[in-house]
């Protein structure tokens, strides 16, 4: 019963919510991305502003109204905008960042993955066993790898901090 009932909510949580697909640049490339299960807020000031509910809160962010290439609606139909007219609007009282950047340079997003490498780093190094440890020297490379490993994984840490930190 509790299976069928966690199958229908995944099913139904994914039927709501609007859908972007937007162009954006990787490795000199251009591919279209598709966010789902956001809510478009509004169109104002050249970009569209969107919420997307995450596991861990809520994201608020944009996109330049350049790099989109269609906006659909939790009932499937086409979203007609235009930038210039700032035509859509959901909420009247969405408040708007300070400070809005068109760069695709996220560093809060690549401090998360910093500090999961190292986490993995120090998870990986936690009860290594020593094998042919049968000379001083053996077991002190040993011990001198595993210091070497912490030390990378700390490291890994502290800067995806300061990248979470420095980030919004």
């Amino acid at each position: 019963m509790i299976r069928r009932l966690l199958i229908l909510l995944l099913i139904v949580g994914c039927v709501f919510g609007d859908t972007i697909v937007y162009k954006r640049l990787l490795l000199g490339k251009w591919e279209d991305v598709t966010l789902k299960k956001v809510t478009i807020d509004k169109i104002d000031e050249g970009a569209v502003w969107y919420t997307q509910k995450l596991f861990f809160g809520e994201n608020m962010d944009t996109i330049p109204c350049k790099k989109i290439v269609q906006l659909i609606s939790s009932d499937g139909r086409e979203i007609e905008f235009d930038c210039s007219e700032n035509r859509y609007q959901v909420s009247a009282n969405y408040e708007t960042p300070s400070s809005f950047s068109e760069s695709e340079f996220n560093p809060t997003r690549l401090g998360g993955i910093f500090i999961a490498i190292g986490g993995g780093l120090l998870l990986s190094n936690i009860d290594k066993e020593c094998v042919d440890c049968d000379t001083l020297e053996k077991f002190e490379d040993f011990t001198d790898e595993g210091k070497y490993i912490a030390k990378m994984g700390y490291g890994f840490i502290i800067l995806g901090g300061i990248l979470i930190a420095v980030g919004e």
